[in-house]
């Protein structure tokens, strides 16, 4: 039995839709989810009997995200998860100057940088921008970082 499927001329089975998918670019075999695909967080958990949060997808993405910011975690339907991440690769602060977070990732520019001291209350602090697959931050010189948690934030 076929079920939960994007297929385009349908299909007999439950849960099969005929839409576009939405992929970054199929003729290039790019098979990722683009913000607004309709297959985000569209598959079932319950398929995956061992599914955990250290499961990762083809790509290596943590396959319990949050794609459609609709506050549960679902697995997408693919082999790719949609979902913008990034992996800080460095923090560099010279004496008196300013601190600069770079990360490395190929599709999270535009993320917020946020800081707290208390991790209730989140102030933006910085905008990354890309250049190639490095994304950075640079937040304005200040002794007041002690004491402080910064976090990444999807737009």
């Amino acid at each position: 039995m076929v079920s939960r499927c994007i297929v385009e001329d349908g299909f007999n089975g439950t849960d099969i839709w005929t839409v576009d998918l939405q992929f970054v670019a199929p003729g290039s075999n790019n098979f990722s989810l683009t913000p607004g695909s309709p297959a985000i967080d569209l598959g079932s958990n319950d398929v995956f009997a061992n599914l955990t949060v250290s499961t990762r997808d083809i790509d290596g993405k943590p396959r319990l995200l949050d794609g459609d910011h609709d506050g549960q975690t679902a697995v997408d339907l693919g082999a790719p998860e949609f979902g913008r991440f990034a992996v800080w690769t460095q923090i560099q602060r010279t004496t008196g100057g300013p601190l600069e977070l770079r990360a490395l990732s190929s599709d999270a520019a535009g993320v917020v940088v946020q800081e707290t001291s208390n991790f209730i209350d989140w102030a933006d602090v910085g905008t990354m921008t890309q250049d190639g697959d490095t994304l950075t931050v640079t937040l304005p010189a200040a002794d007041a970082f002690a004491g402080r948690f910064f976090r990444a934030r999807l737009p």
